[in-house]
Order: structure tokens, then C-alpha cells, then sequence
């Protein structure tokens, strides 16, 4: 639960909160105004290598819209545009990331960038459509209006409102960075709009929105570089950095599970993964500050920091009986998703009903010594004990 808010407040609930503070503290400050002008620039451009480089599509077209509007600076019709850029964050929001050369990677990119310019070009195109368009709906609402500088309306809060729904729906629906990064950017944006007559606090919050969405791109390549998506532990890369920073005591757990082969050529591969995520969520809840990492295939991996191997045995132990307490349920191979129709029940009923199979797992630990001084002699330690864990007869 905690992590969970952590990861919705980090790092766009803080970024927008800090640019809010500085806002608040710095006032008309030169430096403000100066950091207004060069700063914003830097962190698009940098935002838009970054997503390209790690293949986000949606967050280079976001980036690039939020470039483009902070380089037109106030668009002849801020209502317009807090209408229809909120919108299009959302449909941006709906889509999945693609190629950024793909041809819906294109599409995204060209989607956002031509929204902000027909928005922008409108009034000099077609100014009776324009006006028309202001007409409809376009009643300030929020912050004077844009006579006052307000860029919202009545049709404005409207889209502002769905479009925060959107965003933030699909953001917890599919728990991922760059859609959380989406959901904050766009509330960034939004406070720029509603400060489009101050142009230094609108800038800071457009550089601000542009931050949060750099930094979603390198959290979610960081998750994909170190967070096995299988089971959602720390992967091996996270494991070698847990253990470079231990310190001068920790022991290491190799854990395999027991048998593991046999599951996948009786059950398959499906069963498989789904043993595989059973374990790693009894590992994860390991006591006495041990901290479970997948190292590959079946193996896991436990590390317990200051703790020697004797002060690390109790929870291992522990943690032994409760996967071999556990009771893991498979679906038999011959019965259907669908439920069968009244003439197939009885043909059902007559077969074999689907088990639950017991997992267990065997544990080798070792710890840190003179001889077995760095992480990898401790590891290949652990890796024979648990071989002759194994070895003389699992669990």
C-alpha cells in the first residue's frame, strides 16, 4: 500500500509540488525569470532524447507538444487551446507505446503536434470558425477567464475534467510509469494554461510537466532493467547492486524451487509461471530484513544485510515450511473456459478432477568472509550449498 502511493506521488506529485513552492518563494526574482527563458528548452530537448532513445512514443509526442506550445508562447486563443491539448492528452493516454519511426509512433507525434497548430492557426486560417468556436461554450469560468489571463472556460473545465478521468483511469488501470508520468504532465499542463497571463509561472510549470515525463521514461527503464516482469521481484542486475552496497555483513540465500521441470513438462509452461509466481510472492514476504530478487529461471535469490548465515537460518527455515504449507490449484488440461452446456455435463463430470499440487523449494545459504570476500565468491558459496541442499533430497 505504501509503495503503491509512493509510486503515484514519485516523481510527478513531488516535481509539480517543488516547481509550486519555487513559484511561491521566488516571486518576480531575476533568476526566476531567467531560469523561465533557458531552462525549459533543455529539459524538452532532453525529455524528447531520452523517450526516443527508450522507444516511448507517447511521451516523446507529449514532450514535443509541451515544446511546441512553450516555444509559441501565448497562443492567440488560450481557451481554445485548453480545450482541445487536454483532449488530446487523453487520446494520447488510450494509446500504447509504439516504435517512435513506427508508423503509429509517427501518427501519435503528428496527432499532438497538429492539434497545438491548428489551435494556434485557427484565428489567422479561418477567424469566422474561430470566433464561432469561441462562441460556443468558451464562458470563462476559472481564473477571470481568458480576458485575465485564464486560459479555462466552461467548455475548458469540461475537458479538462474528462481528461484528467482518462489519464488517471488508464494510469492505475495499467500501473506504469509513463502513464502515471501522463496523468502529472497533464496536470502540469493545466496549470501552465491557467497561468498562460504570467508567462514566467505558466514556462515553470510547462518545464515542470516536462520534467515529470523525462523522469517516468527513465523510471520505467529503470523497472524494465532491473524488476523481473514475471514475478515482479528485483531482478539479477538489482541483485549484483544490493550486493555491492551491503556492506561488511550480509549473507546470500540461493532458493530453487524443487522439481521445477517436471511441472512444466506435465502442466506447461503456463502452470509454470504461475508456480513461479506463487513462490516469488511467499519469498517476498521473507522476515528479518531479507530481500527477495529473481536470479533466473526457477532460482531466487534472498539477501539478508548485517545478518551473518547462522542469524539468517530461523527465517529460511520459516519461509521453507510455509511455500511446502501452501497448496498451489491447476486447471485440469480437457476443461473448457466456457462453461459446457447441459448435454456436456455429464461427460465433465467424468473426469479427472483438477489438483492441487504441493511446491517446495530447497535453500543454500552462505555469508560474507575473509576468504569469501566478494559477492560472487558468496554467491557461487551459496549455489553449492544449495546443490547439496538438493542434493540430499530437496526441501
Amino acid at each position: 500500500m505504501h509503495r503503491a502511493l509512493l509510486g503515484w506521488l514519485w516523481p510527478g506529485g513531488v516535481v509539480l509540488a517543488l516547481v509550486a513552492v519555487l513559484l511561491w518563494l521566488a516571486g518576480e526574482s531575476v533568476w526566476l525569470i531567467d531560469a523561465a527563458a533557458s531552462y525549459p528548452p533543455l529539459v524538452f530537448g532532453a525529455g524528447i532524447l531520452l523517450a526516443g532513445r527508450f522507444r516511448r512514443s507517447r511521451a516523446l509526442a507529449a514532450l514535443a507538444a509541451l515544446g511546441l506550445v512553450r516555444w509559441l508562447g501565448a497562443a492567440p486563443d488560450p481557451v481554445l487551446l485548453a480545450t482541445v491539448l487536454p483532449l488530446s492528452f487523453a487520446a494520447l493516454a488510450a494509446a500504447k507505446d509504439r516504435g517512435v519511426l513506427a508508423v503509429w509512433g509517427l501518427g501519435q507525434l503528428a496527432g499532438m503536434l497538429g492539434a497545438v497548430s491548428i489551435v494556434v492557426g485557427l484565428p489567422a486560417l479561418a477567424p469566422g470558425l474561430a470566433e464561432g468556436l469561441g462562441a460556443w461554450g468558451f464562458i470563462p469560468v476559472v481564473g477571470g477567464g481568458a480576458a485575465s489571463g485564464g486560459a479555462f472556460s466552461d467548455a475548458g473545465v469540461l475537458a479538462a475534467a474528462v481528461s484528467l478521468g482518462v489519464v488517471v483511469g488508464f494510469a492505475v488501470w495499467r500501473d506504469d510509469p509513463v502513464d502515471r508520468g501522463l496523468a502529472w504532465c497533464l496536470l502540469g499542463l493545466l496549470l501552465a494554461l491557467g497561468a498562460v497571463g504570467d508567462p514566467v509561472m505558466s514556462s515553470v510549470y510547462l518545464m515542470g510537466a516536462g520534467l515529470v515525463l523525462a523522469m517516468a521514461v527513465l523510471e520505467k527503464s529503470y523497472a524494465m532493467a532491473y524488476h523481473d516482469e514475471l514475478t515482479g521481484l528485483p531482478a539479477r542486475r538489482a541483485l549484483w547492486q544490493e550486493l555491492e552496497v551491503a556492506g561488511g555483513t550480509y549473507a546470500v540465500a540461493m532458493v530453487d524451487v524443487d522439481h521445477f521441470k517436471k511441472f512444466n513438462d506435465r502442466h506447461g509452461h503456463d502452470v509454470g509461471d504461475q508456480v513461479l509466481r506463487m513462490v516469488a510472492g511467499e519469498l517476498a514476504t521473507v522476515s528479518g530484513g531479507g530481500r527477495a530478487f529473481r536470479y533466473g529461471g526457477e532460482e531466487f535469490t534472498i539477501v539478508f544485510s548485517g545478518k551473518g548465515r547462522k542469524e539468517a537460518m530461523p527465517y529460511l527455515e520459516e519461509l521453507r515450511a510455509k511455500v511446502e504449507e501452501s497448496r498451489f490449484a491447476v486447471r485440469h488440461r480437457g476443461r473448457p473456459r466456457k462453461k459446457p452446456t447441459a448435454a456436456k455435463t455429464k461427460r465433465a463430470k467424468s473426469r479427472k478432477p483438477a489438483g492441487k499440487l504441493q511446491v517446495t523449494v530447497s535453500i543454500g545459504v552462505a555469508e560474507k568472509t575473509a576468504t569469501q570476500s566478494t559477492p560472487q565468491k558468496v554467491v557461487k558459496s551459496a549455489d553449492r550449498a544449495l546443490y547439496r541442499a538438493k542434493r540430499d533430497g530437496r526441501n
